[in-house]
């Protein structure tokens, strides 16, 4: 089997399109601190949405929108690795301050509707 690297190298010498992306998956440790850090949270999601690095964000809602928030939420970024990933995750105000841990997955962006192509061409 190949590594990420190899099949991101593989796909994109086949003139597939083919886009590098890191989902930060995070999770309360302490939701008692979310209200004194949601701003600066929101304020560093703009930050990195006008630096090109957030492709989305946003909560998990299992069970649709009339349900109680499960406290777990994604951040798709896109890192030239995983210690990027990881540098832009860390200082993320809600794991910094303690409000939430993460994990992230290397995600290999292969099929994408045609309209958001040029959206993600960047």
């Amino acid at each position: 089997m190949s590594t990420s690297t190899e099949l991101f190298e593989q796909t994109r010498n086949t003139g597939q399109f083919v886009k590098r992306a890191y989902i930060i998956r995070s999770e309360f440790v302490n939701p008692s601190l979310f209200d004194d850090v949601i701003k600066e949270h929101r304020d560093y999601l703009e930050e990195l949405a006008a630096k090109g690095k957030l492709l989305a964000a946003g909560p998990f809602v299992p069970g649709g929108l009339e349900s109680k928030y499960s406290g777990v939420g994604m951040i798709v970024v896109y890192a030239d690795s995983e210690d990027d990933a990881r540098f832009i995750a860390e200082e993320d105000p809600m794991h910094r301050k303690g409000v939430r841990k993460f994990t992230i997955d290397f995600w290999l962006i292969k099929h994408v509707a045609q309209s958001h192509k040029e959206i993600l061409q960047h």
